[in-house]
């Protein structure tokens, strides 16, 4: 793969990395659109490192807040009682699940579930939006981030272990957990985002894994390009919210069903 192509998937993957329009159905459907090939096991593992590290930048006072109330419970020995001394619970909460579910698809050689079907990646490219749009329009959505519970986290780590077909990803199924447990869209998407960064990171970790395939510039700027996009990413979507995204999904999956029928 050239430098160029590294480039261009690299703001594809920072972007599909925080938008609930699923990464795995763009490395499936947008390979065979373009005719390029599609991007390395190794490249993907820095595209997760760059978009882990464009979240713990973009909320780093978040992250540092949580870290001391963290650290101020070990040593101190007190019961957590604040919202940054409960927030890394609930995190580990949602997280802890689908890691397992993921360590257990990987070790017995299960993933991809559903295999590498372009057809098939495109119908639930489109199928995968449509709890979102229904939950976004139709959910009651007053809960803020202070009510966030052990209970209510633990019920968006089971969502996000489904999140193993193309077309259904773990920011989407996160989002929607949210929202049906009628928390407010701004709340879904930046718990959803807390969320990613050890997700990510374990994806990078497994990704990396073995042999190097690609030369170091070529890393080197599929890291960069793909940092900044995930930094305008959220900065988007935090802003705007998900609109048009089932648009978009509709766009995406219409054109990998033509490229079938070709």
């Amino acid at each position: 793969m050239t430098t160029f192509q590294a480039a261009v998937y690299g703001v594809l993957y920072g972007i599909t990395a925080f938008f609930p329009i699923s990464e795995r159905a763009h490395s499936e459907i947008l390979p065979v659109l373009i005719g390029w090939q599609q991007a390395s096991t190794q490249l993907f593992g820095f595209y997760h490192i760059a978009a882990c590290c464009a979240a713990l930048v973009y909320y780093r006072d978040d992250w540092a807040s949580m870290i001391a109330s963290t650290l101020g419970v070990i040593f101190f020995r007190k019961k957590p009682m604040t919202l940054d001394e409960r927030l890394p619970l609930c995190l580990a909460a949602s997280t802890i699940p689908p890691l397992l579910f993921q360590w257990y698809l990987t070790s017995t050689h299960q993933l991809p579930i559903l295999g590498h079907n372009i057809l098939q990646s495109a119908i639930l490219m489109f199928c995968g939006g449509l709890p979102l749009r229904f939950l976004d329009g139709w959910a009651r959505k007053s809960r803020g981030i202070c009510d966030w519970t052990l209970s209510s986290a633990f019920f968006i780590g089971a969502i996000q272990c489904t999140a193993c077909v193309p077309g259904w990803d773990r920011i989407t199924a996160g989002i929607c957990g949210a929202l049906f447990l009628g928390f407010r869209m701004e709340i879904a998407l930046k718990y959803t985002f807390f969320c990613a960064v050890p997700l990510l990171l374990s994806d990078a970790l497994m990704e990396l894994d073995g042999l190097q395939s690609e030369t170091t510039l070529t890393c080197a700027v599929a890291v960069v390009v793909c940092f900044f996009a995930s930094l305008l990413a959220i900065g988007s979507i935090l802003n705007r919210g998900p609109r048009y995204i089932m648009l978009y999904r509709f766009i995406v999956a219409l054109a990998g069903v033509l490229s079938v029928l070709q």
